[in-house]
């Protein structure tokens, strides 16, 4: 009972938080990881470095945005991934070299087809210029019951 009260209770309760659709005025994606990859004890010189993504991978931010359909289809509203590689590193270092990425991605209503598609065929071009094994998987939520 102290175990579901102190630590199970207040850990689902975040976690549902997390999936919930909120509107923000950005979302620096990448920037944030390559922040991470700058911390003490999780730059390059830290062992099998590893983290977890939870995140609609729906990138705004100055270096790229995904939205704005209506500029026409996701390969011509955001910049070559080499390009985004070069913007990251000249910006934040080569931190994120050798990182594993797991993402846990969000699933947001009319997204769906792009985030399981092209957005994500372009965040592992993205990943793969910056040296990052990255893994997805799906929400609990979304794993059909077994």
């Amino acid at each position: 009972a102290r175990y579901d009260f102190l630590f199970d209770q207040p850990l689902r309760t975040a976690l549902a938080d997390l999936v919930l659709p909120k509107e923000a005025p950005s979302s620096p994606i990448i920037e944030a990881l390559a922040m991470l990859a700058q911390e003490p004890g999780f730059d390059r010189a830290t062992p099998r470095r590893r983290a977890v993504l939870v995140s609609d991978m729906l990138q705004n931010s100055p270096v790229f945005t995904v939205y704005g359909r209506g500029r026409g289809s996701l390969a011509q509203r955001v910049p070559p991934a080499r390009e985004v590689a070069r913007r990251i590193v000249a910006e934040h270092g080569d931190g994120l070299y050798g990182m594993e990425l797991e993402i846990r991605l969000i699933p947001r209503p009319n997204w769906e087809v792009e985030q399981r598609g092209d957005l994500r065929r372009y965040w592992d071009a993205v990943f793969r210029e910056l040296g990052i094994r990255a893994l997805w998987t799906a929400l609990p939520s979304d794993q059909a019951p077994s």
